[in-house]
């Protein structure tokens, strides 16, 4: 009995194992590694890191729609990175830090789920960073995860700036001290702070509160941080309350004037944009300690200083102005702070 023969779309030719794998040569020998990694990585394991790195950094941008997404193609990223790489791939170009090629690929999402503070092993750890998020041009540097995470949307020149206005704020004798109290100490009662009168109502300042003591309540659950252990909603919202009576004025890291009215006229699930820089927010001095304790700054130190204690983002912005402070520095609140993205690898 004759074997019934199946047609064959002529379009679809099947993949022999040859061709498979002189496709595989080529795709390795594209970008050629740069000659400062060749002690870390082969010539497969460069080209297996820059093909991930371009898709994870091309879906990111795509999801936000940045300018530099549209019509790029995969091929446009793994060159752009790769260009990056072969321009300076050793040192963080804004604290001179060497970077750890080794830590790539160690990472392990499940004991960052267990461990809030594992992340902290990884600072050092090469990241693929926009030179300009909000450019059409696509340009990207090598930098710790450290620095990128902290610089988030920010151009290197506002965050050089930024860093450069913490330092000399600190190092100002006569600016308010960041641990000493501003104002009298906070009452058992949540009454409306004085310096807030005229510009909130009790019932505003009251609901905001609650709102800010639910949110980080719930976020310190989920992240597993030991403060939250044998604590309320209600020890959350008494510690927002003290840590506004202590210093709720001034920016306690740029001391600025924070501006309480944006509290009133913004409407929760909005977006933050530029003019919402200084708009007070609610940040754990340190958040990986057992002491509940909080302080009051504006949300672009907020959104940059992140996951880092006190100590850690102060050391970080010294860092930066002694390596890069020499730089043409222009303010650095000139371009939207977006809400804090996903963590970046």
């Amino acid at each position: 009995m004759a074997r019934k023969q199946t047609k064959r779309n002529p379009a679809i030719r099947p993949l022999t194992k040859k061709r498979t794998a002189g496709k595989r040569i080529l795709s390795t020998l594209r970008y050629i590694i740069p000659a400062a990694l060749k002690a870390v990585f082969t010539q497969t394991e460069y080209c297996r890191w820059l093909r991930k790195k371009g898709l994870s950094v091309m879906g990111r941008d795509r999801k936000s729609r940045k300018p530099c997404a549209l019509n790029k193609t995969i091929a446009s990223y793994e060159q752009a990175i790769h260009a990056a790489a072969c321009k300076n791939a050793l040192i963080d170009p804004f604290t001179g830090e060497t970077l750890r090629w080794d830590l790539v690929g160690k990472y392990d999402p499940k004991k960052a789920a267990k461990d809030g503070s594992y992340f902290r092993l990884f600072y050092l750890l090469p990241s693929v960073d926009h030179v300009d998020p909000q450019s059409d041009i696509l340009d990207f540097e090598i930098c710790s995860w450290l620095v990128n995470l902290c610089k988030g949307d920010m151009t290197p020149t506002e965050f050089i700036a930024l860093c450069n206005k913490i330092v000399s704020h600190l190092q100002d004798a006569t600016a308010p001290c960041r641990t000493g109290n501003a104002f009298p100490e906070a009452p058992a009662l949540y009454f409306l702070p004085p310096f807030l009168e005229g510009i909130l109502t009790l019932e505003q300042y009251r609901r905001w509160l609650e709102e800010k003591a639910h949110h980080l309540f719930v976020k310190d659950q989920k992240g597993n941080r030991p403060c939250v252990l044998g604590r309320t909603c209600a020890d959350y919202k008494m510690a927002i309350h003290k840590a506004i009576w202590a210093n709720g004025l001034l920016d306690p890291y740029t001391g600025d004037v924070m501006d309480w009215k944006s509290i009133g006229a913004s409407k929760s699930g909005e977006a933050l944009g530029q003019e919402d820089n200084m708009m007070p927010t609610v940040d754990h001095i340190d958040p990986y300690a057992t002491e509940l304790a909080f302080e009051i700054c504006s949300h672009i130190v907020n959104d940059c200083k992140n996951n880092l204690n006190s100590d850690e983002f102060v050391g970080l912005c010294k860092k930066v102005v002694a390596f890069r402070g020499g730089a043409d520095l222009t303010p650095p609140l000139t371009r939207p702070s977006p809400t804090r993205r996903g963590v970046k690898r």
